[in-house]
């Protein structure tokens, strides 16, 4: 998958390795299995670069994107704003509602559910906002990224979006 990747975008797999090793760490802790983990860390690597090519003027290095999908994720709001997602209770439970899950309250969510529901909250704001893709569209090659459904897109969201009971 990340070689395609490679070859389609030019991504530099060992940055991609590296970034999608440090979200599988952090997800892992809050004792997901290891598909989830392996699904959620994929695709919040993804949407790392999608955030740093839609707003570099926000997060000039792809580091800083990074930090703000990684404190997202760990429930700190504030850093992951400045690409207009918002993740409060409130917002995280309007999407849950608007899913068809408004049985199941954020705050009675293990941390487990709370990071899937941040993850596909920010999916979901990213997919609102047209951004999904962006960084492979600013990219030379990105023309065969859109003729192969085996290396664009996310491949985790389509699992928590489309299966939306499947994890709680």
């Amino acid at each position: 998958y990340i070689q395609k990747l490679n070859e389609a975008l030019g991504i530099n797999t060992q940055q991609f390795m590296q970034y999608s090793s440090l979200y599988g760490s952090l997800i892992k802790g809050f004792g997901l299995s290891q598909e989830k983990t392996t699904a959620i860390a994929i695709g919040s690597t993804e949407l790392t670069y999608d955030i740093w090519a839609a707003y570099n003027d926000r997060y000039k290095t792809l580091e800083q994107a990074s930090e703000a999908v990684r404190s997202a994720l760990t429930g700190e709001l504030e850093p992951i704003r400045n690409a207009g997602v918002s993740l409060s209770m409130a917002s995280m439970q309007e999407y849950l509602d608007g899913l068809g899950m408004a049985h199941i309250k954020m705050e009675n969510l293990s941390d487990a559910d709370k990071v899937q529901v941040r993850y596909a909250t920010m999916v979901n704001a990213a997919m609102s906002q047209g951004i999904v893709g962006t960084y492979a569209s600013e990219i030379q090659t990105a023309e065969r990224c859109y003729e192969s459904e085996d290396i664009c897109g996310y491949v985790a969201p389509r699992e928590i979006l489309c299966h939306r009971h499947a994890y709680f």
